[in-house]
């Protein structure tokens, strides 16, 4: 679990971007460039999804509990910002 301080990135990662090539590159049956452009919409969406779960989690929680994931759900908020 997430306790408190700054681990995730606002904005993508080399890693991400390592990780989109390689897919990119092993698919086939579709180009390229609509794969990369998918990514790229669906990102966000991605980040914005994370910060919703992290929140129901946190919210199904014993009080005492809820701070348990420290900043995550901003910080993810924050990523899904910055992607768009």
């Amino acid at each position: 679990m997430h306790r408190g301080g700054s681990s995730i990135p606002t904005t993508r990662s080399v890693i991400v971007d390592a990780i989109v090539d390689a897919y990119v590159a092993a698919r086939d049956d579709l180009p390229a460039a609509e794969l990369s452009a998918a990514f790229a919409i669906a990102y966000p969406l991605a980040c914005f999804h994370h910060a919703v779960s992290y929140l129901r989690i946190e919210n199904a929680l014993e009080p005492s509990d809820r701070s348990l994931f420290g900043e995550a759900p901003r910080e993810w908020l924050d990523r899904a910002v910055a992607a768009l």
